[in-house]
């Protein structure tokens, strides 16, 4: 259902246009929510702007003029930075809900230092790129205190279509972080596959439609699948050096449990390869290229 911009008691503010950013923004425009958008590279934020937001001046700008602002940046450096910002711009009652794939440790201290200025953070990372993020069909893993996450729903809502409150600060930053050892995994696993299927004669294509619709299938496939045909390696949403950053955090959260992710670990050596060989900014689907020369 679209929503009335009269709907909503106040803008809601967006941080960080990025891939995935732009098009949970557009999303939100079209769907009737208020945004006051702002991005420190020009070009995003005119993007943004073109979809339907307004510009907010700065984070302080967007903070005093919304009640819940949602970030989606980089990495756990980039929010940290962010919110030392908001935190500087402190308005009581405002919400801050991080999109971000960031380590679970990243969440607590943030959390506290919002309850103490009377503030709410939820740390709610997303699944499903950017084509999910433009139509609302996100996973949204929120972790963090009720009342904050409550503060939070009726904006994700907008985004995603699964919803799950995790747990307490950090766990929906965890979350993420494990399913995001699935699907990478899987990214690898089904290079090596078609890689074999083209020495063995059969191909590429033949062999993709076989997988898509048998016990193959997989959403990393399904994402792989039209670029490794096209051998269109283009910088997209989900680059190798991406795909490392997320690793690392896995491996992280692995050593703070207790446990040894020796899968993770050779993914992680695959990755280490393709930054010494200077292609960090290839989209994931390269991983073809690197099966097919090993």
């Amino acid at each position: 259902m679209t929503a009335k911009s009269g709907d909503w008691p106040a803008p809601v503010g967006f941080i960080g246009l990025g891939n995935m950013g732009r098009p949970m923004v557009a999303h939100l425009a079209r769907q009737g929510v208020p945004v006051i958008a702002f991005d420190i590279i020009a070009d995003r934020l005119e993007a943004g702007v073109r979809s339907g937001a307004e510009a907010g001046r700065s984070v302080a700008d967007v903070v005093s003029r919304c009640d819940v602002v949602l970030l989606s940046v980089f990495d756990g450096k980039v929010v940290e930075s962010v919110m030392a910002e908001v935190f500087a711009a402190a308005r009581a009652g405002v919400c801050v809900a991080d999109l971000s794939t960031c380590d679970r440790g990243t969440a607590a201290p943030l959390a506290a230092w919002a309850s103490a200025l009377d503030m709410g953070f939820v740390d709610s990372p997303v699944s499903g790129g950017p084509t999910r993020a433009g139509n609302g069909t996100l996973t949204i893993m929120a972790g963090g205190a009720a009342a904050a996450v409550e503060r939070a729903l009726p904006v994700l809502r907008v985004l995603g279509n699964h919803i799950v409150h995790v747990g307490g600060s950090g766990t929906g930053y965890a979350a993420k972080l494990v399913n995001n050892m699935v699907g990478i995994a899987n990214f690898f696993v089904a290079a090596e596959a078609l890689a074999v299927a083209e020495r063995a004669g059969i191909p590429l294509e033949t062999m993709i439609s076989i997988m898509s619709t048998g016990t193959g299938a997989s959403t990393s496939l399904a994402r792989m699948a039209p670029r490794a045909l096209a051998a269109d390696y283009s910088p997209g949403a989900g680059s190798l050096a991406l795909v490392r950053k997320d690793i690392d955090l896995a491996l992280r959260l692995g050593e703070s449990v207790g446990k040894r992710l020796e899968i993770q670990e050779l993914v992680h050596r695959i990755l280490d390869g393709a930054m010494a060989a200077g292609v960090g900014d290839h989209d994931v689907a390269y991983l073809m290229e690197l099966a097919r020369r090993t």
